[in-house]
């Protein structure tokens, strides 16, 4: 039974992990999708 709760708990920490990380990168890409549409309305 702790096997299971351990591996419950590795599944649940990596999705949280794995969706973090795909919440930054999207933010980034906001980030860099504004920041060019900036540059282009100015030149």
């Amino acid at each position: 039974m702790a096997g299971d709760v351990n591996k419950s708990r590795r599944t649940l920490l990596g999705a949280s992990a794995l969706g973090l990380t795909a919440a930054q990168l999207g933010t980034i890409a906001s980030a860099n999708a504004q920041d060019n549409a900036c540059t282009k309305t100015v030149r």
